[in-house]
Protein backbone atom coordinates (compact mmCIF):
# COMPACT_ATOMS: atom_id res chain seq x y z
CA UNK A 1 0.00 0.00 0.00
CA UNK A 2 1.66 3.46 -0.60
CA UNK A 3 1.39 6.30 1.92
CA UNK A 4 3.29 8.96 0.44
CA UNK A 5 1.41 11.75 2.13
CA UNK A 6 1.20 10.52 5.14
CA UNK A 7 5.10 9.56 4.88
CA UNK A 8 5.83 13.20 3.84
CA UNK A 9 3.72 15.12 6.13
CA UNK A 10 4.96 12.68 9.38
CA UNK A 11 8.66 13.54 7.81
CA UNK A 12 7.73 17.12 7.42
CA UNK A 13 6.21 17.46 11.42
CA UNK A 14 9.18 15.52 12.35
CA UNK A 15 11.59 18.26 10.56
CA UNK A 16 9.99 21.04 12.17
CA UNK A 17 10.14 19.58 15.11
CA UNK A 18 13.33 19.13 15.17
CA UNK A 19 14.03 22.88 14.38
CA UNK A 20 11.73 23.46 16.45
CA UNK A 21 14.10 22.33 19.34
CA UNK A 22 16.85 24.83 18.46
CA UNK A 23 14.91 27.93 18.74
CA UNK A 24 11.56 27.60 20.20
CA UNK A 25 10.84 31.03 21.17
CA UNK A 26 11.61 32.37 17.12
CA UNK A 27 9.21 29.12 15.90
CA UNK A 28 6.47 29.72 19.21
CA UNK A 29 6.27 34.25 18.23
CA UNK A 30 6.31 32.98 14.46
CA UNK A 31 5.09 30.29 13.84
CA UNK A 32 1.98 29.28 16.55
CA UNK A 33 -1.79 30.27 15.72
CA UNK A 34 -1.44 33.97 17.76
CA UNK A 35 -5.06 35.62 18.30
CA UNK A 36 -6.41 38.43 16.28
CA UNK A 37 -6.67 41.27 18.91
CA UNK A 38 -3.16 42.44 20.44
CA UNK A 39 -1.06 40.89 23.14
CA UNK A 40 0.46 43.83 25.42
CA UNK A 41 -0.53 45.97 22.91
CA UNK A 42 1.22 43.82 19.71
CA UNK A 43 -0.23 42.01 17.30
CA UNK A 44 1.20 38.69 16.83
CA UNK A 45 -1.15 36.75 14.22
CA UNK A 46 0.16 36.77 10.86
CA UNK A 47 -2.12 35.26 7.90
CA UNK A 48 0.54 32.56 7.60
CA UNK A 49 0.13 30.81 11.23
CA UNK A 50 -3.47 29.23 10.33
CA UNK A 51 -1.17 26.66 8.64
CA UNK A 52 2.40 26.72 10.57
CA UNK A 53 1.13 26.31 13.62
CA UNK A 54 -0.23 22.99 12.45
CA UNK A 55 2.93 21.60 12.20
CA UNK A 56 4.03 22.55 16.14
CA UNK A 57 4.39 20.22 18.91
CA UNK A 58 4.87 21.21 22.51
CA UNK A 59 6.69 17.74 23.42
CA UNK A 60 8.17 14.33 22.40
CA UNK A 61 5.02 12.80 24.23
CA UNK A 62 2.64 15.48 21.60
CA UNK A 63 4.45 14.91 17.95
CA UNK A 64 4.82 10.74 18.91
CA UNK A 65 1.34 10.64 19.90
CA UNK A 66 0.27 13.02 16.29
CA UNK A 67 2.27 11.19 14.27
CA UNK A 68 0.83 7.83 15.43
CA UNK A 69 -2.69 8.78 14.97
CA UNK A 70 -1.64 10.25 11.75
CA UNK A 71 0.24 6.89 10.43
CA UNK A 72 -2.95 4.34 11.74
CA UNK A 73 -6.00 6.76 10.42
CA UNK A 74 -4.31 8.47 7.48
CA UNK A 75 -2.93 5.72 6.12
CA UNK A 76 -6.72 4.40 5.90
CA UNK A 77 -7.66 7.23 4.90
CA UNK A 78 -5.04 7.74 2.38
CA UNK A 79 -5.41 4.53 0.53
CA UNK A 80 -9.45 5.10 0.03
CA UNK A 81 -9.23 8.62 -1.06
CA UNK A 82 -5.69 8.96 -2.70
CA UNK A 83 -2.79 11.43 -1.93
CA UNK A 84 -4.23 14.15 -3.85
CA UNK A 85 -7.90 14.22 -1.76
CA UNK A 86 -6.20 13.46 1.27
CA UNK A 87 -4.03 16.22 1.66
CA UNK A 88 -6.59 18.19 0.56
CA UNK A 89 -8.39 17.36 3.90
CA UNK A 90 -5.65 17.32 6.28
CA UNK A 91 -5.17 20.61 4.98
CA UNK A 92 -9.37 21.96 4.92
CA UNK A 93 -8.53 20.69 8.63
CA UNK A 94 -6.17 22.53 9.39
CA UNK A 95 -7.96 25.72 8.42
CA UNK A 96 -11.10 24.30 9.54
CA UNK A 97 -9.60 24.14 13.62
CA UNK A 98 -7.67 27.69 12.81
CA UNK A 99 -11.06 29.51 12.05
CA UNK A 100 -12.64 27.68 15.15
CA UNK A 101 -9.56 28.93 17.58
CA UNK A 102 -9.63 32.35 16.33
CA UNK A 103 -13.25 33.20 15.81
CA UNK A 104 -15.17 31.05 18.65
CA UNK A 105 -15.85 32.50 21.44
CA UNK A 106 -13.06 31.73 24.54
Amino acid sequence: MKTSAVKWLIGLNVAVFLLQGMAPAFFEVNFALWPLQPLDGEVLFRPWQVLSYAFLHGAVVHILFNMWGLWLFGNEIEHYLGARRFCTLYFASVLTAAATQLFAPA
